[in-house]
């Protein structure tokens, strides 16, 4: 009678051949993680952006936060985050065209908001 049986050799390469399997997919996991991390900062930067614009469009047309300089059609301004991340707005002075470079009075105000951050 033949017993078939599993030799060491036939163990050992199976062994190998699960642990490449199991090392690629915990590089999944791995950058997995790292695109969450991206997308929660990318969020987290938009939460901001949206909060700070949402500060400006509240304003009258006429507040002294949303002027800009006599001699200039537009006005930027910086602060920093409670994160460190630094947050930028520019205001600017449109006409009906849409054009910066104004010469009456601006009928329309576009409003710019940057965040900055490192990605991890």
């Amino acid at each position: 009678m033949k017993q078939k049986s599993v030799t060491l050799v036939e163990i050992i390469v199976s062994m190998v051949i699960l642990s490449l399997i199991l090392v690629g997919i915990a590089g999944l996991f791995v950058a997995g993680k790292t695109q969450l991390k991206r997308a929660q900062c990318k969020q987290e930067a938009l939460n901001f952006a949206r909060e700070k614009l949402e500060e400006l469009e509240a304003l009258d047309f006429d507040h002294p936060d949303l002027q800009t300089e006599p001699t200039t059609t537009s006005h930027t301004e910086t602060d920093t985050l409670p994160n460190g991340w630094p947050i930028t707005w520019t205001i600017t002075d449109m006409d009906e065209d849409f054009n910066p470079a104004i010469t009456s009075e601006p009928q329309y105000k576009q409003i710019t908001v940057t965040v900055e951050w490192e990605e991890p």
